[in-house]
Order: structure tokens, then sequence, then C-alpha cells
């Protein structure tokens, strides 16, 4: 009996999904940001005149204010050099006036860091990474680690200029992986014009990639689409960047006191401490099988761009190259922390995707040891390297099965992370892995040694009393003599002071005014400490300053009161009258000596 006829089986393909609404996916977008900038800006304690403020606000306040800080040396007698981030303080105080001012500082810091998450989800967008890799990079970025390489960090709690310019150079990254190179031009030009640093960064990381494609098409038209906008766009900084480039300065070899000992932390490769670069480096190579693995290369090609130009950083650290140093190449390391995130996250959902038995494992445990690396936990913190030296084998092997089948090929991707991972146990131990010609800093690691702790004989309570004093009850043209750790007193008592430790000019004739000052206010003949460990050590040799040496000094450069720390008798034996005391220290008038 034959059987009956039956139609073909055919397999059907899979009905396609519905696309959410557009009003869907834009709220998805807003809800996003609206995340990232109420985590980023209340991540880090926020405050206004406070932290980086200090120096990079005297400039805008020299135009607001008409009788700031008279007779003020850095204030008036220094170059400034963020002069976009003045224009911007002026624009939103005569919007804002004084009474708003801070609020619209607050509101313009929280676009910003907006900002800063939408640029993220264009890069996933760009990159077609997914929206999922952007949350999973705003949990790394904004709840494990908000700092990349030499203090680059995306938010300080106050708004900064380089924070400013960080959104719009992300954005051009995403322009150029999405193929608008007009776009990304302008994006970049932007990024420049808020900041000189990028408007040297953002050149330095697409140039050549641009170049490389230029070469391949025989064509400059992609290479001039970026570079006009870019030109034209950045052109006010640009300008300012040359003519600093190009102004004499007596005593370019001065420089070398603001990389060494005023932040080494900033510039000096053995002052970047191992675990940081264990967290990076293990970011990256679990993000490796997301980069290598797409059909469009644009953003990995660009991550080892990056990574070339921090390589470059390490080089001209090690040997001490100044120009190459002063263009601060290690503050790239933050976009590179960004794409790094990105690509773990997009990891992450591809093994989930492809039900990877290997890959999930292997994602999965990469990000839980990251997420541990942050828990409030005090044997967690104390286990912090175990947990570093833990994740980067399993990062290695991430990076590992996301290459070919061949065996040797495996082994290959897996030899640099081993080898990364050598070195830092080495530099961990304090050896010089790196050969005589490039050793770990030993003033680095004195530095590393002495925490910026707050010392106990000024508790903010008093400090601020004292300085809220000053500002109610002497004339605004007084000019003071204060510890150089007293860093928050020009702001906040509203009055000019000798110098201090956080307001440093960049140029070398400038510097070696500070310098003299500095060491003036120490009395010392050297600084007895670097980086943020100086702060405390030249206020702790301030106060073993003699009454008469201060009053010395004070009376020599004109000015007019001083804080002192020395008993009221010996004060008033060197000529200076006491107005007021607030726990160990005390305001003094100058008292002249009679001809």
């Amino acid at each position: 009996m034959e059987a009956p006829d039956r139609e073909p089986q055919y397999a059907q393909a899979p009905a396609p999904r519905p696309r959410r609404p557009r009003w869907l996916e834009h709220a998805h977008d807003l809800f996003f940001v609206a995340c990232a900038a109420l985590l980023w800006l209340f991540k880090v304690r926020y405050g206004f005149e406070n932290n980086d403020h200090q120096q990079y606000l005297l400039l805008p306040y020299r135009h607001i204010y008409p009788d700031f800080l008279p007779g003020d040396w850095f204030t008036w007698e220094t170059s400034h050099y963020h002069q976009s981030f003045s224009w911007l303080m002026r624009a939103l105080h005569a919007i804002a006036g004084e009474r708003f001012f801070a609020q619209a500082v607050l509101l313009t810091h929280a676009a910003v860091l907006a900002a800063f998450g939408a640029a993220l989800l264009a890069v996933a967008r760009a990159a077609k990474l997914g929206r999922a890799s952007a949350w999973v990079a705003l949990g790394l970025l904004g709840v494990v680690r908000w700092e990349a390489l030499a203090g680059a960090a995306i938010t300080k709690g106050v708004l900064l200029p380089a924070a400013t310019a960080l959104p719009p150079y992300v954005l051009a990254c995403a322009a150029w992986v999405a193929k608008r190179p007009l776009r990304a031009g302008l994006w970049l030009g932007l990024s420049g014009l808020l900041h000189a640093n990028y408007a040297v960064l953002g050149p330095l990381s697409l140039a050549p990639l641009l170049a490389l494609q230029a070469l391949r098409r025989r064509s400059l038209r992609t290479l001039l689409e970026v570079a006009i906008p870019f030109t034209v766009v950045a052109s006010p900084t640009l300008y300012a960047v040359a003519s600093g480039l190009l102004a004499p300065d007596s005593a370019p070899g001065e420089l070398a006191l603001f990389f060494r000992v005023r932040a080494p932390h900033h510039y000096d490769v053995g002052s970047l401490a191992t675990l940081d670069l264990a967290w990076l480096a293990s970011l990256l190579l679990l993000a490796a099988p997301a980069l290598l693995q797409r059909p469009e290369r644009r953003l990995a090609q660009l991550t080892l761009v990056l990574l070339a130009l921090l390589g470059l950083a390490w080089v001209a650290g090690a040997l001490q190259l100044t120009g190459l140093v002063r263009a601060f190449l290690w503050r790239l390391s933050l976009p590179l922390c960004a794409i790094a995130a990105l690509g773990h996250g997009a990891a992450l959902r591809d093994a989930m995707a492809t039900r990877d038995r290997v890959g999930i494992p292997l994602q999965l445990g990469g990000l839980l040891l990251l997420l541990a690396y942050t828990l409030p936990n005090k044997h967690l913190r104390e286990a912090q390297p175990l947990l570093l030296w833990s994740l980067l084998p399993l990062a290695a092997a991430s990076l590992a099965h996301c290459l070919p089948r061949d065996r040797k090929l495996r082994s290959f991707g897996a030899l640099p992370a081993l080898a990364l991972l050598l070195w830092l146990c080495l530099a961990h131990a304090g050896l010089p892995p790196l050969g005589p010609g490039l050793p770990l800093s030993k003033i680095a690691a004195e530095a590393r040694k002495t925490q910026p702790v707050q010392a106990r004989w000024h508790p903010p309570g008093q400090l601020g009393q004292l300085m809220a004093w000053v500002r109610h009850n002497t004339p605004k043209e007084a000019r003071f003599l204060a510890p150089p750790g007293f860093i928050n007193f020009r702001l906040h008592a509203r009055r000019a002071i000798y110098v201090d430790w956080k307001c440093t000019p960049m140029r070398g004739d400038e510097l070696r005014v500070w310098r003299d000052r500095m060491l003036g206010a120490m009395g010392t003949a050297d600084f007895p400490a670097l980086g943020y460990a100086l702060r405390h050590a030249s206020t702790r040799a301030y106060r073993k300053q003699p009454a008469a040496t201060l009053a010395a000094l004070a009376r020599r450069e004109g000015l007019d009161h001083v804080i002192s720390s020395r008993p009221r008798r010996e004060n008033e034996q060197a000529g200076l009258e006491l107005l007021a005391r607030f726990g160990a220290f005390g305001v003094y008038r100058v008292q002249r000596e009679q001809p």
C-alpha cells in the first residue's frame, strides 16, 4: 500500500521580532542618560569652589569680580591655560546671576555627565554592541571604578575643563566608527575647543587611522572631512596652544618641577599603581572577544591606537621626554576604559546569546571579580591584589578562547597577558623589571608611602571658621602668608596669599618663582616630599618655622597678615599682633618696623 502523498516540509524562518516603537527607544535612552548623570554626579562628594576649582575658577573670577584678590601673585601674574572654561563660567554667571551661579554650575555639571552617558550609547550603537553593553559599562564605570590611569577621572566632584571635553571626544570616536567623518571632525573640534589637551590628543588618536585609510583608498577626502571642521571649530584653542608654545620661556628646564615635584601622580610612570594597570589590562582582555570578532574592526583599530599612545606615554615618562610628557597622553586611558567596558558588556551578551559554555563562565567570572573589587568590606579590600591577580589569567583565557581553534594561536594570545601578569608581580614587589633604563621611580615610591591623610591639627570646622572670619573682618586688599597646604584659602577666605601647593603655573620661568616662594614659606633648602604628600609636608615645615622668620618674610614681601600656629608670646615678640584664634592657628597682623 502506497503512502499518501505529503507536502515537503520546509524549515520555517523564525518570525521577525516586532520592532519597538521609536518613542520607547528614546525613553530607554533618556532613562540611561539620566541614570548616568545621577550616578556620576553623586558618586564623588559634590562641591563648589573646592578641589580643582581652587585653581580653575581664578581666571573667570578675575573678569567676573573687579576687585578679586588684589595683589595675589598666582591669580594676576601667571599664565592661565583654560580660557574656554573661563568663557563658560563667565557665560553661566551672566545668565544665572550671582545668586544662582553655583546652581547653574551644578546643572551644567549634570548635563556634561549626561552627555558622557549619551556618548557611551553612541559608541555602542555605532559598533553594534547593543544597549546591554552600555548598561554593563555604566555599572563598571559608575560603580566599580570611575578613574583610569594617572589621575584621569570621569568626575571629581566639581565641574572640570577636562570633563566638559570628554563627551565630545567620545562622540567623535563613535562618529568615526559609524563612518561619518564630517561629524567626527565637528565633535573633535568641539572637544579641542573646550580643552587644550584634547586639541592635541584628538588628532593624535585619529590621525593614524585616517592616514592609513587615505593610503588604502589613495584619497584624502576622508582626512580633509575630519581635519577641516576640526581646525575651524577648535581654532581659538589651537591659537592659544600655538601662542603658548611659541612664547619665550626663560627657564624651560624648570618644567620638571611640575612633572616630578608637584604632580608626579599625573606624569611619573613610577607613580602608576600596579593594581590600576592590572584592572585596565583585565578589562581589555575581557573585551577582546567582542572587539575582535565583530566584522567591522574600526573600534578594535581605535583601541590599538589608544594602547599605542599609552605605550608612548610610558616611554616618554621613563625617558623624561618633556614635550611628550607635557601632552599628558595618559588622559586617553579614560576613553580606553570606556571602550573596554563596552566591549566587556558586549562579550558577555554574545556569550549568553550563543550559549557559549566556556565564554559565559569566563565573562561572568570576570564581571564578578571586577564588582568584588569595590565591595565595602574590609577583608575584600585587603584582598584586592589577590582579586586582580586572579582576574588577569581569567581574562587571558577569555582572549585565548575567542581566537581561532589552532592551539598555537591560543597560546600566543595568552602570552602577552601572562607576561603582563609577571611584570606586575615584579613591579608590586618593588623590583625594576624593565631593566636599568626604565626603573620604577624611587621618588614616586617614596610619595606612595606617605598617604595624603588629613592632619588632625586643623580640623575642617575650625579652619572653615578661620577663613570665614578672615573674609568678614579683614580688608579686601589684605595679603596673607598662610601654610602652603591651605589650598582653600583663596576662594573661601577671598584673600590673596603668598603661595600654596595647589595652584602651580605651567611655564618654567613662573615655576621657578613658585619654587622660591614654596621653599621660603617652608624654610627648607629642598622639597620635603612630592605630589599629594607635599601638601601636608609643606604645612608641617611651615609650622616649624620660627615666628621671627615668618614675620621677616611677610615684611620683605609686603604681606599684611600671617597665619601662625606658634605660641602667642613668640609671635608678639616677632612683631605679630593677634587678631583671632581658631584651634591651633591664629590670625596675626604684621606690625611694620619703626624706621
